[in-house]
């Protein structure tokens, strides 16, 4: 039995080269010449892969620092608010005694206005000491 054999009498055309010629008189004329170019580009191909994977991880701890971030920051402003809102009213009692005092206003109507900021001040110190638990 005679198997088909290849040799150069037989084959029609030479495979083309892998490579470009044109590239490969580039990196011989390139300062890195004296380096295998396969070699490089695995090292060049790592170094990017690593910057790569380096910004995604902690662009995503960044994302989830801002998540955690900002739900404490949303309580802090829920605290001054309450802080600022506890501040007013006791505000506007010491005022309301002062109009009382000065007789600017009737006992019955003192009494309705001053059970109206005791009962709002009340809520917004239970409010607070939801926070503080």
């Amino acid at each position: 039995m005679n198997f088909f054999l290849l040799t150069e009498s037989n084959v029609t055309r030479s495979s083309p080269n892998f490579h470009n010629e044109g590239h490969i008189r580039m990196w011989y004329d390139s300062p890195l010449r004296e380096f295998n170019p396969h070699i490089v580009l695995i090292v060049f191909g790592s170094i990017l892969l690593a910057f790569a994977g380096y910004y995604i991880v902690f662009k995503l701890k960044k994302i989830d620092g801002l998540e955690h971030g900002t739900s404490i920051t949303q309580n802090e402003k829920q605290i001054q608010d309450l802080l600022q809102k506890r501040s007013i009213i006791l505000d506007k009692m010491i005022d309301l005694e002062q109009s009382h005092q000065s007789r600017g206003m009737d006992q019955y109507e003192f009494t309705k206005k001053y059970e109206g900021y005791k009962q709002q001040l009340i809520q917004v110190k239970l409010k607070l000491k939801k926070f503080t638990e």
